[in-house]
């Protein structure tokens, strides 16, 4: 996982001048915010925020669905001029759990990510003792972020043996939940899905995992929010 080697200033991907830590890894595979549209990457319970609005999930594609919870995120901590975070794992937890196909690596879900214009990424190590972790200790860590908004999509669970929910979630933060995206069949897009087209029908995947379109940069007059 990254760590950090310096602290330095950087705009983020939505105009907002943030005071980020610089990261790197052991053999530099993750990427920093340096003002062209990458974000800055975190392990999990190393960042704390004034104020954020976070979109949490697996996001393993970034598909059409994962792109509508980032970007309704991106869009309103723009609107709410405060930084975006999202927060995702590594390895996904139904790749962990159950040996699910990964769709993307994680070098190339973050430059989805960053190109959807999140600030930051926290990216959690999905290993046995981060799904040991209690429900109440991801609220506790959330909790650092200090969130104004959590988008999340209606099936989202969390800490062990799956035991919160999007209701225990809202009762500790104000929590927006994204509909399901359907394609032209009618079809919900979820990467179960596309893992499945994979193997009958992989002519419709390039559809459901359409490349993510940069968003323009507004105009950097947003005040700076600093790290806590």
């Amino acid at each position: 996982m990254p760590r950090a080697i310096e602290g330095r200033q950087a705009t983020g991907t939505g105009g907002i001048e943030i005071n980020v830590t610089q990261l790197h890894s052991a053999d530099d595979q993750f990427p920093v915010a340096n003002g062209d549209g990458a974000p800055a990457v975190f392990p999990d319970s190393t960042l704390e925020l004034q104020a954020s609005v976070i979109a949490i999930g697996a996001f393993d594609g970034v598909h059409l669905g994962h792109q509508k919870v980032i970007g309704s995120a991106v869009a309103s901590a723009r609107r709410l001029r405060c930084p975006s975070v999202v927060y995702t794992f590594d390895t996904p937890p139904k790749a962990f759990f159950a040996g699910a196909q990964v769709l993307t690596t994680v070098e190339e879900k973050l430059r989805r990510i960053g190109r959807i214009g999140a600030d930051c990424a926290i990216v959690a190590r999905f290993d046995r003792a981060y799904a040991a972790r209690s429900a109440e200790d991801f609220i506790a860590e959330l909790a650092k972020l200090n969130p104004r908004e959590i988008w999340v999509g209606a099936d989202f669970r969390f800490g062990a043996r799956s035991s919160g929910d999007v209701a225990l979630l809202a009762r500790s933060f104000n929590v927006k939940v994204v509909d399901a995206v359907r394609c032209e069949l009618g079809k919900v897009i979820s990467s179960t899905r596309i893992r499945q087209l994979l193997q009958t029908d992989p002519r419709l995947v390039d559809s459901l995992l359409r490349p993510v379109a940069s968003q323009p940069r507004p105009v950097a007059s947003q005040p700076r929010l600093a790290l806590s």
